[in-house]
């Protein structure tokens, strides 16, 4: 039997899910520069911690990353438009998606505009926490 050349990527990177950015814990800039060092390696194979196996991982790894700044365009027009609440963002930006999984993409929504505060291109009011209303500088 030949040798597998195979990565485990735990939760990282999973087949059936996007990876969860829990914020304020979870960071986005971290999770993507990671993605970004797996472009770099040569495993065949990905095996994750849940789910089957990813062969051909290294496009699956280039559609996350695309998935993540497709995110990151659409909540910078949606509160360019006008400030938004995370809430409302997550109504908006999740409207096909069962209301139960709202809170989960809430919090990946909070991972996406804390990386935003932090490059300088979101402020929110009053405070950078999941009520606040948000706004491109």
């Amino acid at each position: 039997m030949e040798e597998e050349s195979t990565l485990f990527t735990g939760d990282h990177v999973m087949g059936w899910s996007t990876t969860v950015i829990p914020a304020p814990d979870g960071n986005l800039s971290h999770y993507l520069s990671n993605l970004r060092r797996l472009l770099e390696r040569s495993e065949m194979i990905y095996r994750p911690t849940h789910g089957p196996a990813i062969e051909d991982p290294l496009p699956f790894v280039n559609s996350l990353i695309e998935h993540r700044e497709k995110r990151t365009t659409q909540i910078i027009a949606a509160i360019n438009k006008k400030p938004k609440t995370i809430k409302e963002l997550v109504n908006d930006m999740y409207s096909d998606v069962d209301e139960s999984l709202h809170k989960a993409a809430g919090s990946s929504v909070y991972a996406h505009l804390l990386d935003l505060a932090r490059i300088g291109v979101v402020s929110a009011e009053p405070d950078l926490d999941m009520d606040a209303e948000w706004k491109v500088k």
